[in-house]
């Protein structure tokens, strides 16, 4: 409970009563984790390696949400959680994509 009420704490200090950079931070975050995934398991933008692992850390983000909005307004939406994913997942996986298919045209030239 302690790691959810910082983590809660760090995104509405920086967040504030925006909510809409609150959906930003997801896009920058997951971007980042991406590239750094990417760069640290030497794998390529291409592999499914750095995508499982930034899916796998917005899980927790979200168990961490759920926790703590859950804690003390007994109030979670899936609407918010989906719109969290979403914002998260989608220009990385469009880069996974654009990689795996550049990946494969080229092994198809050889």
């Amino acid at each position: 409970m302690f790691l959810v009420e910082h983590i809660e704490f760090a995104k509405n200090w920086l967040v504030s009563k925006d909510q809409s950079f609150r959906l930003l931070l997801h896009v920058h975050i997951g971007l980042t984790i991406y590239i750094i995934a990417a760069q640290f398991s030497r794998r390529k933008f291409a592999s499914t390696t750095p995508l499982w692992l930034l899916l796998l850390l917005e899980g927790i983000n979200e168990i961490a949400d759920m926790w703590g909005r859950w804690s003390f307004a007994w109030s979670w939406r899936w609407r918010d959680t989906f719109s969290d994913v979403i914002n998260t997942m989608f220009w990385p996986t469009i880069l996974y994509l654009i990689a795996r298919s550049r990946e494969l045209a080229s092994k198809a030239e050889e």
